[in-house]
C-alpha cells in the first residue's frame, strides 16, 4: 500500500488566532466483481459480464483513480470470496484505509443464490447445500450471513446478477422467501442496496431490453467480447425475440435493503454506458465510444 491509493487534501483553519493546516483523507473505496471461472459453456457471459461492469464504473463522471478501485476476482469456489475481500483491503492498506463501494456475482445462480457446479471439489461440505444435482454447489445462507464485507459509508451495493436470486414465491406471491431479500436482512448487509434476478438469467447487449445474435447465441457465448455484455432477467420463449426483431423486453430487477423491497427496476440504473460518461483519455472510455459505434442504445 502506498499514499498514491489515497487521495489528500489540505484545509486551514484558524484556532486562537494561529492558522492551522489539516491534511484531509479518504479511504480507498473499491468494487469486487466476482465471476465463476470454471469450466462451462458460460464461463464466456460471465466474464464478459463483469468486464462491462468494470468499463461502466471506471467511466462514470464520479469515478476518480485515485480514491476508486475495481477488481474483477475469478473464483472457481465459495471459500474464495472471503479470502478476496480480505486480500483487497489489505492490500490497500487495511480497513482503516479502504473500503467497499459494491460487490456483484455473475455466475449461475437458483432460489438458494449463486451456484458454482465443481464447489464440492474445493469446498468443505458443510458450508455448502445439497443441490437437486446430487451434489453440493451452493452456499448455506448462514455462511453468506459470516462474510464480512468491510462495507463503505453511503451508497453500498450487492448484486447478484445469476438467474432466480429474487423470485417471487408462487404460492404467497410475495418475495419473503427471495434469496436477495434474505441475505439484505443480515447484519452484515446492514443499509446495503441487494439486488437479484426474479427469473432465468440470459444475455444481452443492453441492460433494459434482451439484445443478441445469433453466432453468440449458436455458438455457446463465443464473440461476447465485442459488445457490451450485460446478464438479464428475461422469459425463456423470448430468444429467437432477442436475436431477430431485438427488442425483446426484460424483467425488472428486485431491490431490497434491511429486508425490505425498495423497488423493482433495471439495472440500467446503476449499470449503463449509455448515460453521461467522464472526459478522461482512457481505453476503457474508448470501448464505451466502440460500443456506441455499434447501435445497441435503445432506451
Amino acid at each position: 500500500m502506498t499514499t498514491d491509493d489515497k487521495k489528500s487534501s489540505t484545509a486551514k483553519t484558524t484556532t486562537e488566532g494561529n492558522q492551522v493546516t489539516q491534511k484531509i483523507t479518504r479511504k480507498v473505496q473499491f468494487f469486487l466483481l466476482f465471476w465463476v471461472a470454471e469450466k462451462d459453456k458460460a464461463k464466456n457471459l460471465f466474464q464478459e459480464a463483469a468486464q462491462t461492469r468494470n468499463i461502466i464504473l471506471k467511466t462514470e463522471p464520479w469515478y476518480d483513480p485515485l480514491i476508486h478501485k475495481v477488481h474483477l476476482p475469478d473464483i472457481t469456489n465459495f471459500s474464495s470470496i472471503q479470502k478476496a475481500i480480505d486480500y483487497w483491503v489489505n492490500f490497500y492498506g487495511g480497513e482503516t484505509k479502504a473500503a467497499v463501494k459494491e460487490v456483484s456475482f455473475f455466475s449461475h445462480a437458483a432460489t438458494q443464490g449463486p451456484l458454482i457446479y465443481n464447489a464440492y471439489q474445493f469446498d468443505p461440505k458443510e458450508i455448502l447445500i445439497l443441490v437437486e444435482s446430487g451434489k453440493h454447489q451452493q452456499m448455506l445462507e448462514s455462511e453468506w450471513a459470516k462474510l464480512k464485507y468491510y462495507w463503505a459509508n453511503g451508497e453500498t451495493r450487492l448484486n447478484f446478477f445469476g438467474c432466480n436470486t429474487a423470485k417471487l414465491d408462487a404460492k404467497t406471491k410475495k418475495y419473503e422467501k427471495a434469496f436477495a431479500r434474505k441475505i439484505s436482512a443480515y447484519k452484515n448487509c446492514q443499509n446495503v442496496v441487494v439486488a437479484g434476478q426474479p427469473s432465468s438469467s440470459y444475455p444481452s447487449f443492453l441492460p433494459d431490453l434482451r439484445i443478441t445474435a445469433e453466432h453468440i447465441a449458436v455458438h455457446k457465448g463465443i464473440g461476447w467480447d465485442y459488445a457490451p455484455t450485460f446478464m438479464v432477467a428475461s422469459e425463456g420463449d423470448n430468444g429467437l425475440k432477442a436475436i431477430t426483431t431485438r427488442n425483446a423486453k426484460i424483467l425488472t430487477m428486485k431491490f431490497f435493503k434491511n429486508k425490505l423491497r425498495l423497488k423493482d427496476d433495471f439495472q440500467s440504473i446503476f449499470n449503463d454506458y449509455r448515460t453521461t460518461r467522464n472526459s478522461a483519455k482512457t481505453p476503457e472510455l474508448a470501448k464505451v465510444h466502440e460500443w456506441n459505434k455499434l447501435g445497441y442504445r435503445y432506451r
